[in-house]
Parts: C-alpha cells; sequence; structure tokens
C-alpha cells in the first residue's frame, strides 16, 4: 500500500511459483473494486499484482492498522475465508501440523479464540521476533483442512 499525491496504490507481491494466488488477488480486485489490475514480473520470480484506487487504499489501510478489530467484527464463513488466504500467506501446512506465524499477537489470539469455538485446539508461542500458532491435535488440524480446503492452496495441495 502507498499513497503518494493523488495516486492511492494497493497490491499484492507473490512467488511466481505459487502462480494461482496472483490469479485470485487479480480477480478479487476487479470484482471488489470494479478496476482492471496491473500485473508485472520482478526480478526473483516475483509477480506483482496492484490496482490504483482510493476505495480499495482506504479499505486495505483500515485491516493493516487494525487487523484483530476487522477479524474480530466479520462474520464466521468470512473468518473462515480469512484464515485460509492467512494460512497461504503466512502459515506452515504440513500433515502433522498447521503453524500461523505473525507479529500482531492480537491477531492471533482473536484467530485462536475463533478457532476455539469450532473445536480447534491450539498454543500461541513467540520465537524469534514473531508470535506462532501451532495446531499439532490431528482432530483439530482435520478441523481446518475440511473448513479451509476450499480458500487455501496450501491446504488444499493435502487433498491431491
Amino acid at each position: 500500500m502507498k499513497r503518494s499525491r493523488k495516486n492511492y496504490l494497493v497490491g499484492f507481491v507473490q512467488s511466481s511459483k505459487r502462480r494461482e494466488i496472483p490469479e485470485v488477488y487479480k480477480s478479487l480486485l476487479s470484482i471488489i473494486f470494479n478496476r482492471k489490475p496491473i500485473e508485472e514480473r520482478a526480478p526473483n520470480n516475483v509477480v506483482k499484482v496492484y490496482i490504483y484506487s482510493k476505495d480499495a487504499y482506504y479499505f486495505f489501510k483500515e485491516i493493516k492498522d487494525d487487523p484483530a478489530k476487522y477479524f474480530r467484527q466479520i462474520p464466521p464463513e468470512e473468518k473462515i475465508k480469512f484464515l485460509g488466504g492467512f494460512t497461504d500467506a503466512e502459515g506452515t501446512v504440513k500433515r502433522d501440523r498447521i503453524i500461523l506465524y505473525n507479529a500482531n499477537r492480537d491477531l492471533l489470539i482473536e484467530i485462536q479464540e475463533f478457532l476455539k469455538t469450532l473445536g480447534v485446539r491450539s498454543t500461541l508461542h513467540y520465537h524469534h521476533g514473531a508470535y506462532e500458532l501451532h495446531i499439532w491435535e490431528k482432530r483439530s488440524r482435520e478441523i481446518i483442512m475440511a473448513l479451509c480446503k476450499n480458500y487455501s492452496s496450501k491446504i488444499s495441495s493435502l487433498f491431491s
């Protein structure tokens, strides 16, 4: 996100080895903000997808300023979608564990509390400058995988 004079830039950067993710970004930016996204290739196998939009800028700024508040306010189905995308962006998914990483402790606590309502057991740790939400228990991982398989390429890859 970048604001410069009258230009409001909102975009995403993704490794090109996960090609399906920028395609999702392009589709969502187009549908939600009615703008045709720009796609650029950058060095080191990176793809950038962005739009210029004041509405998008302020929408994402609000989320960035307080992601825990945003997560707390969205309906449960949207929380599941958020969790799927968050797992792709900030998570490790293996058959024996799921770990979510973030510097924002409050956001991970909100996610943990939501997961608890679904029967998911997890633990929160601080390690090497970031917080980690660990989900080791098999039944808890199965709940997350069932809920998020349509919203996370990392989780859906376990089913293929």
